[in-house]
């Protein structure tokens, strides 16, 4: 679960909270720190959350009691890039992220109506699709065979898949 003042929960099966994270701790550098999509990587131990911004950071979930020392000692997560991921989906807004259970690639969709595959280890755009209409979630199929994609809804208050200005009336179908 995400949220509007940067912080990360990760929750259990019967949605009880197991740990809280912090943007603003872990990332300081960042634009903006309100929380738009999030992925798991499959094991758990890392963490990408796109941004308002459009700025995709990836952090690390170490495991409850991993400090090493006595008692509950935790290590602190880690920027695991050294600043962003990747910095703009587009000129408009990121809503859907999702880390590929098996490559090291991950998905992002937005306002720009394109589904973009990218690199984790180049930080590089590898392939991006035109689906015809603004992407809110997307998500792997386990064995990550398959990629589901949410479209729909407006920008900006204008109409369904539309690029006009509220106001300036025109416009898509819905």
């Amino acid at each position: 679960a995400g949220s509007s003042g940067g912080q990360v929960k990760l929750l259990d099966e019967t949605l009880t909270e197991l740990r809280a994270f912090d943007l603003g701790k872990i990332f300081p550098q960042a634009n903006g720190r309100s929380v738009k999509a999030l992925s798991l990587n499959k094991d758990g131990r890392k963490v990408m959350v796109s941004t308002k911004g459009g700025e995709i950071y990836e952090f690390t979930n170490p495991p409850l009691g991993a400090g090493g020392g006595a008692g509950d000692e935790e290590l602190e997560p880690a920027d695991v890039n050294s600043g962003p991921l990747a910095t703009g989906h587009s000129s408009d807004q990121l809503w859907g992220l999702a880390a590929h259970p098996i490559k090291e690639e991950y998905a992002t969709v937005g306002d720009d109506k394109k589904v973009n595959l990218w690199d984790l280890a180049s930080h590089q755009l590898v392939r991006s699709l035109n689906v015809g209409d603004f992407g809110r979630a997307c998500g792997y199929s386990p064995n990550g065979h398959l990629l589901a994609v949410g479209m729909g809804g407006v920008r900006n208050g204008g109409s369904a898949a539309g690029y006009e200005d509220p106001g300036k009336g025109g416009g898509g179908g819905g």
